[in-house]
């Protein structure tokens, strides 16, 4: 404990306050430049066991003020999942401090944003896909999220981690003037240009302006419908606050009747719900006229917002298919079908899907939500395709919510072209409004406006540039309707052609940079026996004579 120092106790709570500030739940872009530098700094200077022990605690704290009810499983599966994502965390940092001192010069700034790079990288392809990448708290600094069109999200964590890298490198050598100019220069021209490509790309000095399209969102409140099985299946009431998250009991009492409904939804008990449920589809429809006769010439549904059970939705598609050729539209139909069936865990319990009708009534597209949510959500899943519907405002590609958390399956918007990306959502309030500031980087990097349309959440419509174009938060909103003039065209981005190669090239430095430190490890050892043997033999020279 000897080079310990309480300002290196509080530059590590002030890496935790950092880390719970970037949560979605309140998101300080500058706290992500921040809370990575400190934890390095304190990460590095101590013995292993401080180091490891007070960034497990901070970590493990942070984490749980930060991810409490953003994660949706139960308080003991949580701190299971808190457990895990802790270590995770800590990789870079131990990778960063076993090799960046075997590495010469400030080249060894690299070491930390290419391990912690790749780990974003690799964890992007489990089941949680994108959340946690740090690249999503820099949502309102326009400049730097255009880099995405170029490296994806991982350009952008690069920047931030190569940052708190740097930042410890300049304080090392805060006396050396030499070792401080060429930090500042190298570091600096990169930043400099990284910037002025995001300001030129924000300029349209060389773009017209696109022609555009009407497109209304409309959300339903359809909570009531969940209240009203429990009220009929256990003869008491209960209100839920539209905001809680989804590991609140209240919610979780009246699920268990929503699953008692699935297993018999015939049943004699629950045959006063289904007024509720036509009334909840006219209200649907009625809406989605109104805008339509407003001018909107697409109107979508948010996720699930029509519930109905199987076999019983031909009559709601129908009404659809009326409207869309009385209105002269195209309607994004969003469905919840229910599977009646005994509950078994194998078994999916409902169909979460779009119903794309375009003007002249046909359905011209089904779309399965792709990526259900892990542990949360039993829904027959998708072919593992993004659809491309050519329309005579652009090409539309809908997609389902947790679906555009993963890049490489929203990779197929930019291969394919598509103009206008549409994400029926739900959230709740916790994610709110960072869920859907994820999405628009989706639009950034494939070059298409985005119309996220959210129930219990903030509704966003932008351009392939991630301006806003429009917005809508559910819970203050009356008329939980959003209505945006959109580009028809898309815009070409580098980062369709290219797709992931940043980050691979991430990983390969990183695997490069950790062989050379190896090597030279190796090298001294092996140096350092050589000169010992060869001490030892002039040694016993020099007794002989």
């Amino acid at each position: 404990m000897k080079n310990f120092r309480w300002t290196d106790f509080i530059l590590l709570l002030l890496a935790g306050l950092c880390f719970v500030l970037i949560s979605p739940k309140w998101t300080i872009p500058l706290a992500a430049w921040l809370g990575p530098a400190f934890l390095l700094y304190f990460f590095r200077k101590h013995q292993w066991w401080l180091s490891l022990g007070g960034s497990t605690i901070v970590l493990l704290g942070s984490g749980y003020i930060a991810q409490s009810e953003v994660v949706p499983m139960p308080q003991p599966f949580f701190l299971v999942y808190l457990l895990i994502s802790s270590a995770m965390s800590l990789l870079p940092y131990v990778v960063d401090r076993l090799i960046h001192q075997r590495i010469k010069g400030f080249l060894s700034t690299l070491v930390f944003p290419l391990a912690a790079v790749s780990l974003e990288f690799a964890n992007s392809f489990s089941g949680g896909g994108t959340w946690g990448v740090i690249a999503y708290t820099q949502y309102e600094f326009s400049a730097l999220t255009q880099l995405a069109s170029v490296t994806g999200l991982w350009g952008i964590s690069f920047l931030i981690y190569w940052t708190a890298s740097a930042l410890n490198w300049i304080y090392h050598y805060r006396r050396d003037f030499a070792q401080l100019k060429k930090a500042l220069l190298m570091y600096g021209s990169v930043f400099f240009a990284i910037l002025l490509f995001g300001s030129f790309r924000l300029s349209g000095l060389f773009s017209d302006s696109p022609p555009t399209v009407r497109i209304a969102g409309i959300s339903v409140e359809n909570i009531h419908f969940a209240e009203k099985l429990y009220a009929l299946r256990y003869g008491e009431a209960i209100r839920v606050n539209p905001k809680v998250s989804q590991t609140d009991p209240d919610l979780q009492k009246i699920n268990g009747a929503l699953i008692a409904f699935i297993e018999q939804p015939e049943a004699t008990e629950f045959q006063a719900v289904y007024p509720l449920l036509d009334s909840l589809y006219e209200e649907l429809f009625r809406l989605s006229r109104r805008e339509a006769r407003a001018g909107a010439r697409l109107i979508l549904w948010s996720e699930a917002n029509a519930m109905v059970v199987e076999g019983e939705e031909n009559s709601l598609i129908r009404k659809g298919q009326l409207l869309a050729r009385e209105e002269q539209v195209y309607l994004l139909m969003s469905m919840a079908v229910l599977l009646p069936g005994k509950i078994t865990p194998e078994r999916k319990l409902m169909e979460n899907k779009l119903l794309l009708i375009d003007p002249q009534g046909e359905v011209i597209s089904e779309y399965f939500k792709n990526r259900p949510v892990p542990f949360a959500e039993s829904s027959v899943p998708g072919d593992g395709q993004v659809p491309l519907i050519s329309t005579d405002f652009g090409r539309i590609s809908p997609v389902i919510c947790y679906d555009a958390d993963f890049q490489q399956l929203m990779l197929q918007t930019g291969r394919q072209g598509t103009d206008i990306l549409l994400i029926p959502s739900g959230d709740w309030a916790a994610i709110a409004p960072h869920h859907s500031q994820m999405a628009v980087f989706r639009g950034i990097e494939n070059g298409c406006t985005v119309v996220r349309q959210v129930s219990h959440g903030t509704s966003v419509a932008t351009d392939a540039y991630g301006r806003t174009l429009a917005q809508m938060d559910f819970f203050s909103s009356e008329a939980k309707v959003m209505v945006a003039q959109v580009p028809k065209e898309g815009v070409f981005t580098i980062y369709a052609q290219i797709r992931d190669s940043f980050a691979i090239m991430c990983v390969l430095g990183f695997i490069g940079m950790a062989g050379t430190a190896i090597y030279h490890s190796h090298f001294a050892k092996v140096s350092n026996k050589h000169g010992q043997e060869s001490t030892k033999k002039s040694f016993g020279k020099a007794q002989a004579k």
